[in-house]
């Protein structure tokens, strides 16, 4: 019986197989050659089932045999061995029904992770380490290589850092890294580490601070020392934001003192300079150029420094000294120049930098004031002089030209303009519905009160209306669009002079084409589709208004000049030269 219990248990445990294997892997996103998985318990099928029956057959017959066990008294061996045989067949079948039965069912578990990594790393033979175990069933499995690398870096790092080894600026860089550098260590090692870190920082960055001091405390003393010193604490800002408070005073003590002996040193060579400086034209050449270079060294630390501000003092002092000898030549000077630019010059030149408290200079600048005053004046009178003259000579041209009547009219200054041939003071280009207006308006009140006059060969004007129209109807009826196909010349009744009448054909295209290069111009973008209809109503009004106002003024001037006088045909004359965009006939020639 003990035999065959020990067989049964050697078939369980030899014969139900599994094997550790994995769903599915992903090694992207994951460092240090380290692997997600999902872990799997794999049957594998036995060719063992055979065993167990043909065990249990052997032990049956080996007991009945030796009459280990007997069935039945009236059995004699064979037939006891017969009996125990079946009964081990049935035994050993039983066995294969449960073992391999349970194996198919077996499924991983969370709580197998270890005993799945051990067989993992067997089937394998690899050296996996378990890091971390995810929500979604899944394992991080680091190469027990890539850890020991990992300790040996972070130990090496640990001593480093006890040893004060490495910069504030490696420490820094350190404690950002550490959390992704070491992520696979335990966590409680790396959070050791940016301690350790954090306790050392403020140490290193003071000790630093005062290296860097020290060291500019023991500079040669230059104006590039006198930079640096300057720029020392933005330099050393890192520094400055670990350090213990006193670290950064004993560091600013240093570089206040070194920086006070600096200037000193140096504004001694620049006053020595400056009391050297030679007197006259000479020494304004010289002041000039060195205030240029002290301001361009010097001038960043004034601010801050009252021996800086005092050393300009000096140089204003100076110069005030030489300009004061210069006074009555510079008086003469200023009191014979002719342009406010050249006085500009000689204020930006002599006056500049100065003591501005000096009465000299106070007088000199009052002089530099009134000559400007004066100059303007000047300027602004010969101005109006001119275009006094320019006047009386027009009026003096029209006196004895053409007489021409504007009196009361609305746009006197307009149609005065077209009589006199001054194209280039309108306010219109002759593409412009305004000069449309004025043309039409003239050839209507002369035909209105002027029709006798007109040449036998005067030319009846047309406009054109809409002889055929298209309409388009829905399927309810509505009509949706209305376009004329055909248009035909409709007599108006108003006839004018071939000369008038070629004037208006004249315009007529350039105006047609310039309402389409408006409309093109919103088609294609050039102008924002908001303004289109500001652009058409804002039009439409002006133009009633200019109408309106314009109709008045050419059956006024009409009616003041007559019909056959001199100046209305001479108006008459430089409007279709305006509409031909030909030279005008001016009252000057």
């Amino acid at each position: 019986m003990r035999l065959l219990i020990g067989l049964i248990l050697f078939l369980m445990s030899s014969c139900t197989t599994y094997k550790a294997t994995v769903k599915s892997r992903k090694d992207e996103n994951v460092k240090f050659s380290a692997i997600k998985v999902y872990p799997d318990w794999t049957y594998q099928k036995s060719h063992g089932k055979w065993v167990a029956p043909l065990t249990g057959v052997a032990a049956g017959v080996s007991l009945g045999l030796t009459n280990k066990l007997i069935v039945d008294k009236g059995y004699n061996q064979a037939q006891n061995a017969t009996a125990l045989a079946l009964y081990g067949l049935v035994v050993g079948g039983a066995t294969n029904l449960f073992v391999f039965a349970k194996a198919k069912n077996y499924k991983f578990e969370m709580s197998h992770s270890e005993k799945w990594l051990k067989e993992y790393n067997k089937a394998l033979q690899t050296n996996y380490f378990i890091h971390s175990k995810g929500a979604d069933n899944s394992l991080v499995l680091v190469p027990g290589s890539v850890l020991e690398n990992l300790k040996a870096g972070y130990n090496t790092n640990t001593q480093e850092i006890q040893d004060g080894k490495l910069t504030l600026r490696q420490l820094v860089a350190l404690r950002n890294a550490a959390p992704e550098k070491y992520g696979y260590l335990l966590p409680y090692e790396t959070e050791q580490l940016i301690q350790l870190i954090d306790s050392k920082k403020a140490g290193v960055a003071g000790k630093e601070l005062m290296t860097k001091a020290f060291l500019s405390s023991k500079s040669e003393i230059s104006y590039s020392l006198l930079k640096q010193l300057k720029a020392f604490n933005e330099e050393n800002s890192l520094l400055y934001t670990h350090a213990d408070a006193s670290a950064k005073t004993a560091a600013n003590e240093m570089i206040r003192e070194k920086t006070k002996l600096t200037l000193r040193t140096l504004l001694d060579e620049e006053k020595t300079k400056i009391r050297l400086l030679p007197e006259g034209e000479e020494g304004i050449i010289r002041i000039n150029a060195l205030f240029a270079d002290f301001n361009n060294k010097y001038g960043p630390f004034s601010k801050e420094h009252q021996e800086i501000q005092e050393a300009f003092a000096l140089i204003f002092q100076k110069k005030t000294e030489i300009i004061g000898k210069l006074a009555p030549a510079l008086r003469s000077r200023l009191t014979a120049s002719s342009f406010i630019k050249d006085i500009e010059q000689m204020e930006g030149y002599y006056l500049a930098n100065t003591d501005a408290s000096d009465l000299r200079i106070i007088e000199l600048g009052r002089l530099a004031n009134q000559r400007k005053s004066d100059i303007k004046y000047a300027e602004a009178k010969a101005v109006e002089d001119a275009r006094r003259f320019k006047e009386e000579k027009l009026r003096l041209a029209e006196e004895r030209g053409p007489r021409f009547i504007t009196k009361g009219l609305d746009d006197e200054l307009m149609i005065r303009n077209i009589f006199r041939g001054h194209f280039n003071q309108l306010s219109f280009e002759r593409s412009e519905v305004t000069f449309s207006i004025v043309l039409h308006a003239y050839i209507n009140q002369y035909w209105s009160y002027c029709s006798k006059s007109l040449p036998s060969n005067s030319i009846q004007l047309t406009s054109r209306e809409c002889q055929t129209e298209r309409v388009t109807r829905n399927s309810w009826g509505v009509e949706i669009s209305r376009v004329c196909i055909s248009w035909v010349d409709v007599p108006t009744g108003v006839f004018a002079s071939p000369t008038m009448y070629s004037a208006k054909n004249a315009i007529d295209v350039p105006q047609t084409m310039n309402m389409v290069g408006t409309v093109m111009d919103y088609l294609s973008g050039k102008k924002d589709f908001g303004n289109i209809l500001g652009d058409i109503f804002g039009s439409a009004i002006k133009v009633v208004i200019d109408k309106n106002s314009i109709n008045n003024d050419m059956r006024l001037m009409i009616n003041q000049n007559g019909c056959t006088s001199e100046g209305l045909k001479r108006f008459e004359a430089n409007l279709v030269n305006f509409a031909h965009d030909r030279s005008a006939i001016r009252i000057e020639d």
